[in-house]
């Protein structure tokens, strides 16, 4: 594709480059072209996430499903531990209010 941009300057400098044609990239041309070269030719090559990014997006979605699923499977087999971390919870709270409270450092000792 280079070559034939520059095709008219060449034929300044080499006669002989007004010979060079650009190759047939038909798929039914006596002498087929590689695939690769005729897209790359005709300037309808793909590339990478043109050709992959649907599977890209499809990984990207059902990895995110099934990252919510074992979310929720946690949430779920670990309910007791919400009610057992809401005791701890409550029991830290009164512990402070009580030493907030204390006017004694014997009191915060016996507590302690």
């Amino acid at each position: 594709r280079e070559l034939f941009a520059i095709k008219p300057t060449l034929v300044k400098d080499l006669p002989g480059a007004r010979h060079i044609q650009k190759p047939d990239t038909d798929k039914d041309a006596a002498l087929p072209a590689h695939p690769g070269a005729a897209a790359y030719i005709d300037g309808n090559e793909r590339s990478f996430m043109d050709k992959y990014s649907d599977y890209i997006w499809g990984v990207v979605l059902l990895l995110s499903g099934l990252g919510s699923v074992a979310a929720w499977l946690r949430h779920y087999l670990r309910r007791e531990e919400r009610s057992e971390n809401a005791l701890h919870r409550d029991r830290l709270l009164k512990a402070i209010s009580r030493v907030r409270e204390t006017t004694s450092l014997d009191d915060l000792a016996s507590m302690q």
